[in-house]
């Protein structure tokens, strides 16, 4: 190889010159930065100038073609390009936070990208539900809402009140986080109001509505899922979550539950009416069923909750179309059920799970006994 500088021959590899003593290689630095990180440049005045591209906007000229025309953001004066190059997160965080036109949707998207990491999967399913009755105004600008928009969304939600104030606690959020970012002054969510619905009975299977599932239970398969549901007081999702690692099969017991606190982790004592079903569970990582068998939420319903009654006759509609004995009409089944038993009110709420009382971390085995006394009347 030849020297970049006297052209002389040396060595191969040679980082110096043996007679010059120039250097061979250039160390490699790339300066360049990322896709929508900005960028700085000098000016006439001898100041450093930095600047973020925002986005495009679409723009029609006079001759009906479409351009897209730069948003942008610049801050200059900088002494130095080292302050301006500093100073580019700042900008763009700056600028965006201050955007007047941003829509609805996008408003959503940004604070969900930050709220999802704080709150657990439940709540955010929940959010996501109520965000799909706000379609009219997904892309409204934020800053021309106001409560009367909101509350139209909320009076024409066909579901019930639960959904609707998920509906209020969602525009609630969203209506803080943009007067964080200063693009409205005032919630104008906190004026939201969910009407009172009347409170309808609450429905549970009768005593001849069980003993027809004894009767048929034999033959139709599934339903022994539904007894287990009455006759334990799971809701739909600890059925489907429980898993076989917290199951005791010698001591008759196991442990799941969700949503409050005293829904969490709670011990299920298992009836002798439906102990002969669990030897067939437990043959998987969920404690109900085998590996690549657990259904979803819907498919439980559909194909064997709903299916199970209907073979039954007992899947009533009502004129909405919506049935009229729903999974959690098991849970009503077990309340009343469990009204039948002398037994402290304290254990009742342990078992079923009510935020009344507040769990203890442990259950101790004289724990487990009071609650098994229950189970083992019902």
């Amino acid at each position: 190889m030849y020297c970049r500088k006297c052209k002389k021959e040396i060595l191969e590899d040679s980082k110096f010159c043996n007679f010059c003593g120039a250097k061979q290689e250039y160390e490699k630095n790339s300066r360049k930065r990322g896709n929508g990180e900005g960028c700085v440049f000098k000016t006439a005045s001898g100041k450093w100038t930095a600047e973020v591209t925002l986005g495009y906007d679409k723009k029609v000229t006079t001759d009906g073609t479409v351009k897209l025309c730069r948003k942008k953001a610049t801050k200059t004066g900088f002494n130095t390009k080292k302050e301006a190059l500093a100073y580019l997160p700042q900008l763009k965080i700056v600028i965006t936070s201050q955007d007047p036109n941003i829509k609805f949707k996008d408003l959503y998207d940004k604070w969900m990208e930050l709220h999802s990491v704080k709150v657990t999967k439940s709540t955010i399913n929940c959010y996501k539900s109520a965000y799909k009755y706000f379609t009219d105004l997904y892309y409204v600008e934020v800053s021309k809402i106001r409560t009367e928009h909101l509350q139209k969304c909320i009076d024409e939600c066909p579901h019930g009140k639960r959904t609707k104030e998920n509906m209020k606690a969602l525009g609630t959020s969203l209506w803080k986080y943009a007067m964080q970012l200063d693009i409205v002054d005032r919630n104008y969510a906190e004026y939201l109001y969910i009407q009172k619905e009347e409170q309808g009975e609450k429905l549970a299977f009768s005593s001849e509505q069980l003993k027809i599932m004894w009767e048929n239970v034999d033959t139709v398969p599934n339903l022994k899922y539904v007894l287990v549901l009455c006759y334990t007081g799971m809701r739909l999702n600890e059925m489907l979550g429980a898993k076989t690692a917290n199951y005791s099969r010698e001591e008759g017991y196991f442990i799941t539950g969700s949503k409050t606190d005293a829904g969490k982790n709670r011990v299920i004592t298992i009836s002798p009416r439906i102990a002969h079903f669990f030897e067939d569970f437990g043959k998987g990582d969920y404690l109900f069923f085998e590996n690549g068998k657990k259904p979803t939420d819907k498919r439980f319903r559909s194909d064997i909750y709903y299916q199970s009654l209907q073979e039954l006759g007992m899947d009533e509609l009502k004129e909405d179309g919506s049935h009229v004995y729903t999974p959690h009409c098991c849970r009503h089944t077990f309340a009343t059920l469990m009204k039948n038993v002398n037994a402290p009110a304290t254990d009742k709420q342990k078992l079923i799970g009510h935020s009344k009382f507040e769990m203890t971390a442990q259950y101790t085995h004289t724990d487990i006994e009071s609650l098994k006394k229950i189970t083992d009347n019902i």
